[in-house]
């Protein structure tokens, strides 16, 4: 019978025998009519995709003409097979099916593992599309074609072994988990794996081609060719391997396994590969002839080598230390530093940082990170954040001492005296001793300079003091106090802090417009870094406790100039700062680094301008007062830290540098509150395009 219409029935269409032929979906009715099998088939003459419900009650045959090919998107149910004849091609898409078997019994049945139900009786051409990783349990059986298509896995477990046809995998990874016989090529973009058995016995061939993959096991485990194995040039065979013991991918052949070049890499299982280990990869019952052409590691520091041994039918993978240095690895200073130390070491000692790098993947991107974790660098950061910071003694002394003898852009000390207009505060000879208290909060950051990491630190405390004159133009004071720095190195994982004691002699004096002021002031450090350490096959957590020491002298001139409405200061200064930090040694595992005692020196200079102006302000006195600087910096401005590890050659890392140049300013304003006190209120910033530092002062000045 023929359908040729656009027919418009709708209580769909039933099969009890004979055939049915139709060329298009529209001669079946409407189109939410099913199709129902009672016997039967369906001959279709054009190509089409029908998205109609089919029912097999009796087996549902499928007759597609040649050169035509009929898509059955919709579900197909029933109790009975389903059976596809004629020399076109039938197409399977409904992942809801849920019929008895499949039997191909001529031409192309095209479907996927969630399409395709029961077991198959392939006496065509049967093609797994396979776009995502799937696992089809039916049995396969028959002579004809098995074609493997699309980028994801099929994973094949029931037992196929009654198949004698042919298998090709052309896209993607066929993992035969169960048993499939008949023979198989692997093609350029195919992968052949899994933990089963492939072939029939004897007249069954594995061959790999040129592009093709034969990657045994699921991780490591046995792959066995019940027949031959041949393997073509430009082929490759991926092995991994047990890092804690002898245990490897392998290939079992019953048969004879032919080499006749193609390449084995070694693809690895990330952990502590013994650095002279041996696997045996390749074993055949029957001869063993050839050689591949080359062997490759993925593992940077591992030299595999491949043993053939004729007589005993196998082929063994042997990993050892290669000649390849560390560092050649590395990209930064800092990086090529510990990946030198790390290879000093040795093979021999056993040490587990030194294990941990020379098994590591050939990934740069990984063995850099892991160069970097291993450094220490905080250390050598840290110095760099301590040295900064050493100018918020010298500022603040700077600032008392400059309201005490009347300077400009000072606190307004009830001893400061201005030439603008206004309610003239106490002269600035007043006599008679005077305190002063400070409170300081500062957050900055300093870039990375592409070889150590970008430092984050927040700083707060407070200074204090008290002088008095000691003639008619000098005054002297002690200073003392307390500051807690927090530091931090995110792209490390690292963070320190260190609690900072301060002491400190000053003074200054004033003749006519010239002033000059200085100081001695001395810091106590007690530092604590913590910094774990993370590898693919090794982890540590570490932590340091220890002292440091800075020292420094500092002196400012100036020279004044009044006018009606503001006072103006030209100024230089110097400030010589010396570091000290003790030796230490971390607490952890074997990445836990020891260093002597170092010392780092650092000189700064300053030209800039400060200005000052006095008002009123809801009847009190009042200044107004800012400055704009340049700071130059030399000397160690790349503090670094000499380290080592517990064997091997010392090794040095520079912390991130401190800016050569910066803008340095401030903005601020005090008022007098009483006869004798002034609070007063500022901002200070230091300004670089590398790093840039933000604080904020609030001070008390008391004069008795």
């Amino acid at each position: 019978m023929v359908l040729a219409g656009n027919n418009s029935y709708t209580g769909g269409t039933q099969l009890a025998g004979g055939t049915l032929q139709v060329a298009r979906d529209a001669n079946l009715g409407a189109a939410a009519g099913g199709l129902a099998f009672n016997g039967g088939t369906l001959a279709t003459t054009g190509s089409f995709d029908t998205s109609r419900a089919i029912t097999l009650a009796q087996a549902g045959r499928f007759d597609v003409a040649a050169g035509t090919i009929l898509g059955l998107s919709g579900t197909v149910t029933g109790s009975a097979d389903l059976i596809k004849a004629g020399a076109g091609i039938l197409r399977l898409d409904n992942a809801g099916n849920a019929y008895r078997d499949t039997r191909i019994l001529a031409g192309t049945l095209i479907a996927n593992a969630g399409a395709l139900r029961g077991n198959v009786d392939n006496g065509g051409t049967l093609v797994f599309e396979q776009p995502v990783d799937a696992s089809y349990g039916g049995a396969i059986s028959g002579n004809g074609a098995f074609i493997k298509n699309g980028a994801g896995t099929l994973g094949l477990t029931g037992d196929s072994s009654g198949f004698t046809g042919s298998t090709t995998i052309n896209d993607g990874r066929l993992a035969m988990n169960g048993r499939l016989g008949g023979s198989i090529s692997i093609g350029a973009g195919g992968v052949l794996g899994g933990s089963g058995t492939i072939g029939s016995g004897a007249g069954s061939t594995v061959t790999v081609t040129a592009g093709g993959i034969l990657s045994p096991g699921n991780s490591i485990g046995t792959l066995t060719v019940d027949g031959d194995l041949a393997v073509q040039p430009g082929a490759r065979f991926e092995v991994e391997a047990n890092p804690a013991g002898t245990d490897s991918d392998l290939v079992r052949v019953t048969g004879s396994a032919t080499l006749n070049g193609g390449s084995v890499a070694h693809i690895g299982a990330n952990g502590n590969y013994g650095l002279r280990s041996s696997y045996t990869v390749l074993a055949a019952d029957g001869a063993l002839s050839g050689r591949f052409d080359a062997v490759t590691s993925d593992f940077a520091f591992l030299r595999p080598t491949l043993a053939y041994d004729y007589d005993a039918r196998r082929v063994t993978l042997d990993l050892a230390r290669n000649d390849e240095a560390m560092a050649s690895a590395a990209a930064t200073r800092n990086q090529r530093a510990s990946a030198g130390a790390i290879d000093s070491i040795g093979i021999a000692s056993g040490h587990r940082v030194y294990d941990a790098i020379a098994q590591m993947p050939d990934d740069k991107s990984l063995l850099r990170s892991s160069f970097d974790q291993l450094s220490g660098e905080i250390h050598a950061s840290a110095k760099t954040v301590l040295l900064q910071d050493s100018r918020y003694v010298r500022d603040a002394v700077g600032e008392r001492l400059r309201s005490a003898v009347g300077g400009v852009a000072a606190s307004s000390a009830p001893v400061l005296a201005s030439a603008g207009s206004g309610q003239r505060l106490a002269p600035a000879t007043a006599k008679g001793p005077a305190s002063w208290i400070q409170g300081m909060g500062s957050w900055s950051h300093i870039d990375s300079d592409g070889n150590a990491a970008r430092v984050k630190s927040s700083t707060g405390g407070f200074l204090m003091g008290v002088d008095t004159p000691v003639s008619d133009a000098w005054r002297l004071g002690l200073m003392a106090g307390y500051s807690r720095t927090d530091f931090d190195v995110q792209d490390r994982a690292s963070s320190g802090n260190s609690d900072n004691y301060h002491l400190g002699v000053y003074g200054g004096g004033q003749w006519g417009a010239l002033g000059l002021r200085g100081g001695l002031a001395y810091g106590w450090h007690d530092m604590t870094t913590r910094r774990p350490v993370s590898t693919p096959s090794f982890a540590d957590r570490l932590k340091a406790s220890y002292d440091g020491r800075t020292a420094q002298v500092f002196a400012d001139l100036s020279y004044r100039i009044d006018t009606s409405s503001a006072s103006f200061e030209p100024f230089a200064n110097v400030a010589y700062v010396n570091l000290k930090t003790d030796a230490y040694a971390e607490s952890g595992g074997a990445a836990a680094l020891r260093a002597k005692g170092q010392t780092s020196e650092t000189t700064f200079t300053t030209l800039g301008t400060r200005v000052s102006s006095n008002f009123e302000l809801a009847g009190a006195q009042a200044a107004a007062r800012g400055s704009l600087g340049w700071r130059h910096a030399f000397g160690d401005v790349k503090p670094v830290a000499v380290q080592a590890f517990s064997a091997g050659d010392s090794f040095t890392v520079a912390g991130v540098p401190i800016a050569k140049n910066s803008a340095v300013v401030e903005a601020g304003l005090d008022v007098q509150i009483t006869a004798r006190a002034t609070f007063g209120l500022s901002y200070q910033g230091q300004l670089a395009s590398s790093a840039q530092d933000h604080g904020v002062r609030a001070g008390l000045n008391i004069r008795f």
